[in-house]
């Protein structure tokens, strides 16, 4: 019914915002399985479903001891993820899915809402390197007070210079906290501080926040092959 697919245990639970929750995981064996920072968990439940499962992003870093997916409640999967608690039991696929950055010295992230949550991995994972790689996150999200790691990845931005966090709030007027836009992201936001042409770019976020900021950096004439996307729906 279910290939490639192992049961997980839940160790702990963790409210990053009101509706999302990040669970920290080990396979049933004791055991965390290999994975490259910007890859996926296929979840299953055969009581919702009997072989369809839905992928969620890994938001731990390899480098980190714990092995975690983050996830917001807006459906029956989602919701039926964020009650587990510790202890309790999953079906799970192992990592999977290649989107990561490949070879560029500049890095550009464009997040949407929970499109972070692979950033959140590959970030932690590169400074844990001390890599050269510079990475420039540009974080969107409907409110304040739903954007996960918002507080932790403006800590690592101020501690590590190849490291630069841009935020912007989308539903929400100015409530004066410093170093936000309350507005969308636009081209203009990259192209004052990076050539286009020499960086790679991975998109993350709704299926219309991708295909759009996609379209906008073809329009630029960004090539292709140096945009990488992740969408959900």
């Amino acid at each position: 019914m279910l290939a490639e697919v192992s049961t997980y245990v839940v160790l702990a639970r963790r409210q990053e915002t009101p509706t999302t929750t990040t669970l920290s995981l080990e396979k049933i064996d004791g055991t965390i399985p290999d994975y490259i920072p910007g890859q996926c968990l296929t979840v299953y439940f055969p009581d919702l479903s009997q072989t369809l499962g839905k992928q969620y992003s890994i938001s731990s870093a390899p480098s980190e001891k714990n092995f975690s997916i983050t996830v917001k409640a807006i459906g029956r999967f989602s919701e039926r993820l964020c009650s587990l608690a510790a202890g309790d039991l999953m079906l799970a696929s192992d990592p999977h899915g290649t989107f990561y950055p490949k070879h560029r010295d500049t890095v550009i992230l464009l997040a949407g809402g929970m499109g972070v949550t692979p950033f959140r991995s590959i970030i932690v994972e590169t400074l844990a390197k001390a890599s050269a790689t510079h990475i420039s996150l540009f974080y969107s999200s409907k409110t304040l007070i739903d954007m996960p790691f918002a507080n932790d990845l403006l800590r690592l931005s101020k501690q590590n210079p190849i490291l630069t966090l841009e935020r912007f709030v989308t539903n929400q007027s100015n409530v004066s906290s410093r170093g936000i836009r309350y507005r969308h992201m636009r081209l203009d936001d990259i192209t004052n501080a990076y050539d286009l042409q020499n960086a790679e770019f991975l998109i993350s976020g709704s299926l219309g926040f991708v295909l759009e900021l996609k379209n906008i950096l073809i329009k630029a004439e960004v090539n292709r092959e140096n945009i990488l996307t992740e969408a959900y729906f």
